[in-house]
Order: structure tokens, then C-alpha cells, then sequence
């Protein structure tokens, strides 16, 4: 195992010397960023025909691969990344997600929120200071339209220099989950928003580290595009998986065939060690495990064979429940027994992973904070001040087949304000920014401005509701994201939410329940599911936050088509001064206009905000 100055200094040879800040520039003030500034990570994003999954497909990249670079930082580090828009004809912006902004709002990375996304051959630089308690698994990811099923890459943070880990392992592997679509994001998108709506299909496939095997592949189909993901284990050892759901739509039940999990963090957070029979991984979400590899000798037969390759077996658990099963090799470097086959499939399903039956509890609700922090307490119910009900239903017109997700009447697409709302209150312009006293008389909502407004000092209970569509009364499960900080997951239940039975559930666990950025709404059971009919009540999730963070954050449902289909809300964070502490004037033409000086291209070096001072500059 690597010791921690050892890790350090490796580290420090990948990106230069560590950029380390304990003080916020008070004011910030603007630098040009020439040929001097050095960032410490590039992403170039392009797109172009490439091939996945034994099929060629036009799809946004980064760095020129699926997944992008995995970037890797440490606690307490002030980072700089510059994201290249390479594409001749397409916005695009870089999301840091279950990351929060805390100082830096205009790096988010949420288009027509925090930002002007980054237009076609132009760069942006974004900036962000990494806390103690950041360690964990995160990733990044597009924010444009469908761009973020092939536009994405694992972000690490490990702990802070002389922080030791709450637990021990040799090395850690990254599964990244993604769905496959054969179909481009244009024709996704077109049909996503077209009249009449047309669903584009469930994935055609699911890749783990972008690698998968089309199920229909042929024998003569082989190569580095249609083959297995392969990870990689030395025997004896102890390995941290870092599972990463970035997936547009499915809901991935997951096993190791012959190796028990240990979860120990889940979205950026430790926990409890728990055991499960399987893993539950749905789009946003993040869970690290430890995985005991065999030793030489539990590996070696009777007669001297190695066995070196166990599955890792995949199902989706879409929203028509047609299951698809997919793997992935787990391969033992141990002899001399050579590669493994990475294009033959199981002829039949090699773990019997179990079924979605909605009634036995998830594992997401099982799992207790390793250690509880006494300095953000868990919220119980009397440190509530506000409880806001946002109900989720599907909204279908006869008329016309157009369908849209909508959150208390009003659906959120990109194109929704006609500038970014951060861009909106520094300018100062009235029509988007929210009224609080016309929010608190409608429910929390401000419909004018399509936003839930909050003050600082404020503790919100968000109790989000599923509720029937206007047609047929369906539900579907929804992961639901958070921005600007994590919450805290105060449970989930099926009809309308009884504040004191679930107080009363939450006080029998003494309080131990985690903070997450990315948690289900669950429809409560399968086929039956359609039985209340239009406008019904089936299931509620809550979240509690302390409003502390200043900014326009997105609370949003994390699968791709529904985002896309205006499953997102808008939530401003504090008053006008709170979310404005920068001067307009260093604003104006850099951060407030699309293109504005922050946004380098080819003729020019922009003009950038620092809200960090280094300590270690390179």
C-alpha cells in the first residue's frame, strides 16, 4: 500500500504543485488568464462519430474518449479546471457532480442558472475550493441537453495531507456505469420534446468503464469498441470500488459473483460498514465498496489450474421492468494464465440478483454516517422552520401528444429563462427575481419566476411528492439531485407524508441517517402502480437542509430524458445581497453576457474572477 506522503508527492507530479487555500479573497478581483496561468486539469470537448458497444454513434466526448480522463484531486486543494468547447455548432457546460460551490457560484456548471453555457470554440475556466469532509467518489459531466450520456469522467477526492482514511485498502477501481443509446442525442431530444411525444426506447445496452458487448453481436464483431470491461485484481490485496451510476435512465441492480461488497461511502460520504446481497445503483448516484480479493491459493485448484476471471453481472430495472443482464470481468493477474475472452457472453445468468418488488425496502435507507458531524447536527423535526410539498407528475395533452414533467404546475427546461437567474440578479433585473412573500403565499413556489425561493438561516424540510399523470395515473421512480449541498435523506413512504410517523422512525435510528446529493422517489410497487388513476398520491422522499450556501442552485431528477422532458426546479438561496457579494462592475462583460470576457477563445485570454487566494501557486 501506497503511504500518504508517497501518494502526495506522486500527485503533485500529475497536476504540479498542489494549489492549497484556507482564505476566500475578500473582495474577489479579476485576473487575465494569458499564457502565464497554468490550469490544473484541461477537457476538451468535441463531438464525432465514435464507436461503442459494437456500433458507431455521434456522440459529445471529452479528451477524445467515453468515459473522460478520471480527475483526482485532495481535500483542502483550490482547483482550477479549463473546459475547451471544440465543437463548430453546440453550447456545452461541466457540471462537478455532488461537488458544491460554495464561494463560487458561476462555476456550477448548470446552463441558464449559474452561467451562460460556453459557446462553440470558446474555453471557461472553473474554479473551486475542495473542503475537509470532500473525500469521496463524485464525477463530472455535461449539463447540456442529453450531451452527459457519453460527456462525462470520475472526479476522486482523497483526504486531506496527514488525514488518515477511516478505512484501509491497497488500490481502488473505478466501475463507471453509463447507459448506451444507439440513437443520437438530436434524435433522443427531438423526440423527448416533439408532438407528439415519442419515447426514444430504453437503452440499447449499459458500459462500465465504456466498454460493453452489443447482446446481438456476431462473432466476427471484435475489437477494442465491442468488447467487455475488464478490471483488474492482484491476489490478497483490498480494493475500494467506486461504483458511479451515470446513467441516463436505468436503475442497475449489481454482484460480484464469488466476492463480497463492503459498503463504506455513498455520494462523497462515509458510512457504516454494511454488507448487502446486492448493490442498488440509479443515475447520479455514488457508492464506494470494499472488495476482498482471493488469495494465490484460494485461487488454485487441486489439480494446479488458476482460476482468473469472475463476473461482475449487471440488470436494468427500466421503467417497463424488462429486465436486461450485462457484465463486466473481474480478471486475477495470477500465473501464468494469460487474457481472458472479453467477447463471450454467459449463456445464462450467473447470479440470481433479485427482483423489484418496491415492498422490502431499499438499501440507500439502511446505511448510518460513520461519523456523525457535531457541527451539522441532524435536523429533527422542531428545527424545522419550513415545509415545502413539490408534487412530480407527468402532464400529457391530448390534443397534441406533447408531453412534459411538471413540478407544482410548471415544467423547467433550459430555455425557460431567457438569461441565466444568477446573470439575472446582478444585473438586477426584476421579471426573475424571486418575490418570497408571493412564494410563501403559493405554497413555497414563486410561479412568476418558476423558482423556490429560501433565506439563509432558513431549515427547509422538501417533502417531494409522486403523483399520478394527468392520463392514465402513472408514476415512475426518480432519482432526485441535488445542487449546492448535500441533505439530509429524512426517508421515504408510500401515500401522503405523516410528519410525526416519520419523526418517530427517525428518532428510533437515533438520528443516524446520512446526507446524500442524489436519492430515490420511488413509485411504491410494480404493474399495480397504475391504480390510483390521474392525480393520485403514491409516495413522498424527504430531504432537510440548512439554507447556508448563497446561490441559484437545480434540484433535479438525474435521469437525462426527463430532464430533457422539464423534470427540474430552480432554487435561490438567500436575499439579493446574499446571492450578489460581488460588485456588478467587475461583471459586466465578462460573466453577464453570452460570450462575455470570461470565456476565452483562440483571439483573446479572458478575464476571470478569483474568489480563492493561494497558498502554493505555480
Amino acid at each position: 500500500m501506497l503511504g500518504l506522503g508517497v501518494f502526495l508527492l506522486l500527485a503533485q507530479s500529475a497536476f504540479g504543485a498542489i494549489r492549497q487555500s484556507a482564505t476566500v479573497n475578500n473582495p474577489p478581483y479579476l485576473a487575465t488568464h494569458d499564457s502565464s496561468f497554468v490550469p490544473d486539469k484541461i477537457l476538451r470537448v468535441t463531438a464525432k462519430n465514435v464507436s461503442l458497444d459494437c456500433t458507431t454513434r455521434y456522440s459529445v466526448i471529452i479528451n477524445g474518449s467515453i468515459p473522460g480522463p478520471e480527475l483526482r484531486f485532495v481535500e483542502g486543494q483550490h482547483v482550477w479546471i479549463r473546459v475547451y468547447n471544440d465543437m463548430e455548432d453546440t453550447n456545452v457546460t461541466i457540471h462537478w457532480h455532488g461537488l458544491s460551490m460554495r464561494m463560487s457560484p458561476f462555476s456550477d456548471g448548470t446552463p441558464m442558472v449559474s452561467q451562460w453555457p460556453i459557446p462553440p470554440m470558446h474555453f471557461f475556466d472553473y474554479e473551486f475550493q475542495l473542503q475537509k469532509g470532500d473525500a469521496g467518489t463524485y464525477f463530472y459531466h455535461s449539463h447540456v441537453g442529453f450531451q452527459a450520456v457519453t460527456a462525462g469522467g470520475a472526479l476522486i477526492v482523497d483526504e486531506a495531507p496527514g488525514t488518515p482514511r477511516p478505512y484501509e485498502y491497497d488500490e481502488d477501481r473505478i466501475v463507471m456505469i453509463s447507459d448506451i443509446h444507439h440513437k443520437t442525442d438530436a434524435v433522443v431530444e427531438a423526440q423527448l420534446t416533439g408532438m407528439p411525444f415519442m419515447w426514444p426506447g430504453n437503452p440499447d445496452n449499459v458500459a462500465v468503464n465504456g466498454k460493453s458487448r452489443f447482446i446481438n453481436a456476431t462473432s466476427s464483431q471484435a475489437g477494442p469498441s465491442c468488447e467487455l470491461a475488464v478490471i483488474n485484481l492482484d491476489p490478497g490485496k483490498t480494493y475500494r470500488f467506486r461504483f458511479i451510476g451515470a446513467l441516463a435512465v436505468s436503475f442497475i441492480y449489481l454482484n460480484l459473483e464469488a466476492h463480497n461488497m463492503v459498503i463504506i461511502e455513498v455520494d462523497g460520504r462515509y458510512v457504516m460498514p454494511y454488507v448487502p446481497d446486492h448493490l442498488e445503483v440509479s443515475s447520479g448516484q455514488r457508492y464506494s465498496a470494499l472488495v476482498f480479493a482471493k488469495t494465490q491459493a484460494e485461487l488454485t485448484g487441486a489439480d494446479g489450474s488458476i482460476k482468473n476471471r469472475y463476473w461482475m453481472q449487471l440488470e436494468t430495472h427500466p421503467q417497463d421492468d424488462a429486465d436486461n443482464v450485462l457484465y463486466a470481468i473481474i480478471k486475477y493477474n495470477a500465473g501464468s494464465s494469460g487474457p481472458v475472452d472479453t467477447f463471450t457472453l454467459p449463456a445464462a445468468p450467473v447470479l440470481p440478483l433479485p427482483k423489484e418488488t418496491f415492498a422490502d425496502g431499499w438499501i440507500e435507507d439502511r446505511l448510518q454516517p460513520l461519523n456523525p458531524d457535531p457541527d451539522n447536527p441532524w435536523i429533527k423535526m422542531e428545527d424545522i422552520t419550513r415545509r415545502i410539498y413539490v408534487n412530480l407528475t407527468l402532464q400529457i395533452n391530448p390534443a397534441t401528444g406533447h408531453a412534459q414533467f411538471i413540478q407544482d404546475g410548471a415544467p423547467w427546461f433550459e430555455n425557460t429563462p431567457q438569461e441565466p437567474y444568477l446573470v439575472s440578479l446582478y444585473k438586477n433585473n426584476t421579471k426573475y427575481f424571486p418575490d418570497y412573500n408571493r412564494a410563501l403565499a403559493n405554497g413555497g413556489f414563486d410561479p412568476v419566476t418558476t423558482t423556490f425561493p429560501a433565506k439563509i438561516g432558513e431549515v427547509l424540510e422538501i417533502v417531494w411528492y409522486l403523483v399520478g399523470d394527468n392520463l392514465m395515473g402513472s408514476v415512475e421512480t426518480h432519482p432526485w439531485h441535488s445542487h449546492g449541498d448535500h441533505y439530509w435523506d429524512a426517508g421515504t413512504g408510500n401515500g401522503t407524508y405523516d410528519p410525526v410517523a416519520n419523526e418517530a422512525k427517525l428518532t428510533a435510528r437515533h438520528g443516524r441517517i446520512i446526507t446524500r446529493d442524489t436519492s430515490n422517489t420511488y413509485r411504491p410497487n410494480d404493474r399495480p402502480f397504475l391504480k390510483g388513476g390521474p392525480g393520485f398520491t403514491y409516495s413522498w422522499r424527504s430531504f432537510r437542509i440548512r439554507v447556508k450556501n448563497p446561490g441559484v442552485w437545480m434540484m433535479h431528477c438525474h435521469m437525462l430524458q426527463h430532464m430533457v422532458m422539464g423534470m427540474q426546479t430552480v432554487w435561490v438561496f438567500g436575499d439579493a445581497k446574499d446571492v450578489t457579494p460581488v460588485s456588478q462592475h467587475l461583471l459586466d462583460q465578462g460573466y453577464l453576457v453570452y460570450g462575455g470576457t470570461a470565456y476565452g477563445n483562440a483571439t483573446y485570454a479572458p478575464r476571470v474572477l478569483h474568489y480563492f487566494a493561494d497558498e502554493v501557486d505555480k
